[in-house]
C-alpha cells in the first residue's frame, strides 16, 4: 500500500492532525458536551484557589491533576488537553501496531484519531481522552517489557475514569503470566498514594470507597436494554471501523492474523480491555449500576483498542485484494477517506451551540450587556452558564443550586443583589419551578429566555434578581 510506514512521517502526520484539530476547535462555538465536560474543566480551573478538589472522586483525580494547568487558560486550554492526550494516544496506537508486528502500522494511527466518538471529545473537557492516553501508555510499555513503569502507569487508570478498576485485574493476569512479581504489586501503587493523601487530608484512608459518587445510582440515572451499546455501534464507532472490527474479529477467531510473540498481550490486553469494558458498561447500564448512565461519549475510553483490533480487517481487505495491485490501492485509499471523514459527518466540526447551549448563551450575553452584577450570591444551576458568567462555583460563600431555594433555610436567606438563573433542565430534575421562585419575598424575575430544539423539545431559562425593600 502506501509506505508511511516510518516514524519520522507518521510524526508529522500527527502534527498536521492536531494542527487541523486545533483549528477546528478554536473555530467552535459549541462543545461536545455542555454538561459533565464544563464540569469537570471548572474542577481542574478552580483547584488552585480549591485544592481539595484534587481529591474530588466525581472529578477524577489525575484528569484534574494533568489538566489544571491548561484550564488556567479557559475552556479552549482544557480542549487544547484533550487534542494533546488524543494525538499522543493515536501516536502510542501506532508504536503499539508497529510492536505487534503488524503490516501498515501507520494506519492504526488514523483509525484511532478518527475514530467518531474518540475525535469529538477533543471539543470537550471530557475525561475519557486521559484514560485512553493512560491505557495506551501501559500497553505499550509492557509489550517493550518495562514492566515496571507499565504496572506504574496503569495503577493511576481508575483515577482517570473509576471504571479502570475493573480494567486492572487484566493487567494482573498479564503480569502473573510474565512472572513479573514487581509488577504485579505496583498496580495498586496510585491507589496506595491516593489513600495516604486521602488519610493525611481528609482523615480517611478508605475516602476512595466511602466517597464513591455512584452509590444508589439507579435512582438517579434508571436503566435500560442490555444491546443498547451494540444497538448504537455506528454512533460510537462509525460504520467504516466497525466493519473492519468485526472483519478483525472473524480473522482472530479463524485464525487468519499473524501476530509476533507477543499474541497473548494483544488477546488480554487490547482485546480483553475492550471487551471488558464494552460489556461492563453494557451490563451497568442493563441493571441501572454506578451511574453508568448508557452515554454513548464512555467509549471514548476504549476506541484505541477496539481501532487495533480494525487494523486486523483493513490489512485482512488488503491481502484479499493482493491480486490486483491498482484495484487494492483504490479500495484501501477509499477505506481511509471513509474513515476520515466518517466524524466530520457525523459530528460535522467546526462545533456549533445546539439550542440548550445557544440560550444560555444568549442569558449569559443579556446578563453582561445589562452590567448586571454577579458579585453577590448567585443561585445557579447549569455548569456551561457559571462558566460563561466566569463564577467559581466552588465559593460556597458566593455560588448555590438554585434548587436549594425549594428548602426555608435558603430562601430566608436571600439578600438584595442576589441572582437567581433557574433553568429546565435541572430545574425539572430537582421539582422546582419559576413558579416557586416568583413566590419568594422580593423576588422579580427580569428576563426569559427558550428555544426549541429539533425535536421539539423546549429549553428555558428564567433570571429572577433579588430587589431592596421599598422605603416608606
Amino acid at each position: 500500500m502506501f509506505e508511511v510506514n516510518n516514524k519520522k512521517n507518521v510524526y508529522w502526520l500527527a502534527l498536521l492532525c492536531f494542527a487541523i484539530t486545533l483549528i477546528l476547535i478554536v473555530l467552535s462555538q459549541g462543545t461536545y458536551d455542555p454538561g459533565d465536560g464544563v464540569q469537570h474543566y471548572l474542577i481542574a480551573k478552580y483547584a488552585w484557589q480549591h485544592p481539595l478538589l484534587l481529591l474530588d472522586h466525581w472529578g477524577k483525580p489525575i484528569y484534574t491533576l494533568l489538566c489544571m494547568p491548561f484550564a488556567q487558560f479557559g475552556f479552549l486550554g482544557s480542549n487544547i488537553y484533550n487534542l494533546i492526550c488524543n494525538t499522543a494516544t493515536a501516536y502510542l496506537a501506532y508504536l503499539i501496531a508497529q510492536k505487534l508486528g503488524f503490516k501498515n502500522a501507520w494506519v492504526g494511527f488514523i483509525l484511532v484519531f478518527f475514530s467518531p466518538l474518540f475525535f469529538v471529545t477533543s471539543f470537550s473537557g471530557l475525561t475519557e481522552p486521559t484514560f485512553a492516553l493512560i491505557l495506551t501508555a501501559s500497553v505499550l510499555q509492557l509489550l517493550n517489557r518495562r514492566y515496571i513503569m507499565g504496572a506504574i502507569l496503569i495503577s493511576f487508570l481508575p483515577f482517570a475514569r473509576t471504571e479502570g478498576f475493573f480494567i486492572l485485574p487484566l493487567f494482573a493476569v498479564y503480569l502473573i503470566s510474565e512472572k513479573e512479581w514487581k509488577g504485579l504489586f505496583l498496580i495498586g501503587f496510585a491507589t496506595l498514594i491516593y489513600a495516604l493523601i486521602g488519610w493525611l487530608v481528609l482523615k480517611d484512608f478508605f475516602w476512595i470507597l466511602h466517597q464513591n459518587p455512584y452509590k444508589g445510582a439507579i435512582d438517579i440515572y434508571g436503566k435500560g436494554p442490555l444491546m443498547h451499546f451494540v444497538a448504537a455501534n455506528d454512533r460510537l464507532f462509525g460504520l467504516p471501523l466497525v466493519v473492519l472490527f468485526l472483519l478483525g474479529c472473524a480473522c482472530l477467531i479463524v485464525g487468519r492474523v499473524k501476530i509476533n510473540e507477543m499474541r497473548k498481550a494483544f488477546y488480554l490486553l487490547i482485546l480483553g480491555a475492550f471487551g471488558v469494558y464494552f460489556i461492563m458498561h453494557s451490563v451497568f447500564w442493563w441493571k441501572g449500576l454506578f451511574g453508568s448512565l448508557g452515554l454513548h461519549r464512555v467509549m471514548a475510553g476504549v476506541a484505541p483498542m477496539f481501532s487495533l483490533v480494525a487494523l486486523v480487517g483493513f490489512n485482512y481487505i488488503e491481502r484479499f485484494l493482493d491480486f490486483k495491485k491498482p484495484l487494492q490501492k483504490i479500495g484501501m485509499f477509499l477505506i481511509l477517506i471513509a474513515v476520515v471523514i466518517y466524524p466530520f459527518k457525523q459530528y460535522r466540526p467546526p462545533l456549533k451551540p445546539d439550542a440548550e447551549m445557544q440560550v444560555l448563551l444568549n442569558t449569559s450575553n443579556w446578563i453582561k450587556s445589562n452590567t448586571i452584577k454577579t458579585n453577590q450570591k448567585v443561585y445557579c444551576m447549569y455548569p456551561l452558564l457559571s462558566m460563561l458568567l466566569n463564577i467559581d462555583v466552588f465559593n460556597t460563600q458566593k455560588y448555590f443550586s438554585t434548587c436549594l431555594l425549594k428548602y426555608k433555610d435558603f430562601s430566608s436567606a436571600i439578600m438584595p443583589g442576589d441572582l437567581i438563573i433557574w433553568d429546565s433542565h435541572f430545574g425539572n430534575e430537582c421539582d422546582f419551578t419559576p413558579e416557586d421562585i416568583a413566590k419568594l419575598p422580593k423576588v422579580k424575575r427580569i428576563a426569559h429566555f427558550e428555544q426549541t430544539n429539533g425535536s421539539n423539545q423546549k429549553f428555558e431559562v428564567v433570571v429572577f434578581a433579588v430587589l431592596s425593600p421599598v422605603k416608606q
